[in-house]
């Protein structure tokens, strides 16, 4: 997944992780806004845990016309991202569990990396879109970091994705597929319309 953990990062070295952290594929970019129907139009857009601000450079990038607020808990991430002073962006502290907003008042909600895996981060969500509103997720991984389900390429990445497996802690990452079981709780069901459309891009 490769979010540090929000308690632990230095803020010394916040800019190397924001100078070499990868960002997302334009394709991945370009296949995800518009199949949640926010590639046109003004539109309100919540990221939870924005972190320095990977993703929301690319949404700010995408359209003039959205707004985004970009919600992130680490405080030192947080001032990091709003000394970028990206365009129709505002910055908040807050958590997926707890979203500091209006109910109905997003377009649609997107998060990268994330951690969150609990119906009550979904009914946060819920409450906080408008109706017919839309999740994004997205999520960048490498081979040797990714779930026992994903195919990887090479002997060596096999190996040390077993090394990793094996000091696991336990976090809802992508590779250990815990944040699906909140969405196959009752409640998700009653929420979202399941099941989800889930797309892999595989980069050379």
């Amino acid at each position: 997944m490769g979010q540090p953990n929000c308690q632990t990062t230095p803020g010394s070295k916040l800019a190397l992780y924001d100078k070499y952290r990868l960002s997302y594929p334009t394709q991945a970019i370009h296949r995800l806004l518009p199949s949640l129907s926010i590639a046109d139009g003004e539109v309100c857009i919540l990221e939870l845990g924005a972190g320095t601000g990977k993703l929301t450079e690319d949404l700010a990038a995408w359209s003039p016309k959205f707004r985004i607020i970009a919600l992130e808990p680490h405080g030192q991430m947080r001032d990091f991202l709003a000394q970028k002073r990206l365009q129709n962006v505002t910055v908040m502290d807050g958590l997926a569990q707890h979203i500091p907003l209006p109910g109905e008042s997003v377009d649609c909600v997107l998060a990268a990396q994330t951690r969150f895996a609990s119906v009550q981060s979904l009914s946060e969500i819920c409450r906080v879109l408008k109706p017919r509103g839309s999740l994004g997720l997205i999520w960048n991984v490498e081979d040797y970091n990714s779930p026992r389900s994903f195919q990887v390429q090479t002997k060596w990445e096999e190996q040390l994705r077993k090394f990793i497996w094996a000091l696991d802690d336990g976090q809802p990452r992508l590779k250990s597929e815990m944040w699906q079981s909140a969405f196959d709780s009752s409640v998700a069901k009653q929420l979202f319309r399941l099941p989800l459309n889930l797309e892999t891009w595989r980069l050379s």
